[in-house]
């Protein structure tokens, strides 16, 4: 499919089931009558990166996020 959107419209029409992002089915659920199910297993569960272009060229704020957010690696 060519996105996400024309994927959950796929599965409103009968054509199929997708795997999408919770946040995405949480768009759908109520306008296009369409059921959602989490998935439990390890290989669903999302790992997220920060991506930027150098430590030293980030506003005061953004380095202190980073500090924030990268303090569990």
């Amino acid at each position: 499919m060519s996105s996400l959107d024309a994927l959950c419209r796929m599965v409103h029409a009968g054509l199929g089931i997708a795997v999408v992002p919770e946040q995405v089915g949480l768009l759908y659920v109520n306008t296009l009558d369409v059921r959602l199910l989490s998935l439990a297993d390890a290989w669903a569960v999302r790992r997220l990166v920060m991506i930027f272009k150098s430590r030293d060229q980030l506003s005061a704020s953004a380095a202190a996020l980073v500090r924030f957010l990268g303090q569990g690696a």
